[in-house]
């Protein structure tokens, strides 16, 4: 279980942080085996998406990008969500970042993802792998006891616009 979670991390930071290269090995059996390694032929969001869940899990994201002068986001999430897909009827991966730091959860953009997709399936639980920039200043990090959940200071403004993109999307 601990190597699982050792796992989960570092794969959301081989996602997140793009101009760095990961090797990451586990012993096992008393030999060395590679889990992870990316190069700079798979520096790209999907690239790293592809290194870690594979080439037929990036195929099925769609990418999910916009950007104005109170908000950037860039991310993919899965596109069979219509059709019903085995799938998304299972644990769906779900990875948040703001301003290149790993977030757990952000519950209130993570219910407008589900409430979105719900109107066209409602037992959809899309994949989704958001990174969102926001000036600094425009966001606290340092809530909850593992300082890794996120206010943004204009919510309610971060909010209207992230679900009329998504709705637009």
């Amino acid at each position: 279980v601990f190597l699982h979670e050792i796992s989960e991390l570092i794969q959301s930071y081989v996602i997140i942080n793009l101009k760095t290269n990961f090797e990451f090995y586990s012993q096992i059996k008393g030999e060395n085996k590679l889990i992870i390694s990316t190069n700079d032929s798979n520096n790209s969001f999907l690239g790293r998406l592809e290194v870690i869940f594979g080439k037929n899990f990036a195929d099925k994201l769609m990418n999910f990008s916009f950007k104005n002068e109170i908000i950037s986001v860039d991310g993919y999430i899965s596109k069979d969500i219509i059709s019903g897909s085995k799938y998304n009827k299972s644990k769906p991966v779900k990875i948040y970042c703001v301003n290149g730091r790993k977030i757990d959860n952000i519950k209130a953009i993570d219910k407008i993802i589900l409430d979105t997709y719900q109107k066209y399936n409602k037992t959809c639980n899309p994949s989704r792998i958001i990174s969102i920039n926001v000036p600094e200043g425009a966001y606290d990090i340092n809530m909850g006891e593992k300082k890794n959940e996120v206010i943004f200071m204009k919510q309610n403004e971060i909010l209207n616009i992230f679900e009329e993109n998504l709705n637009q999307f």
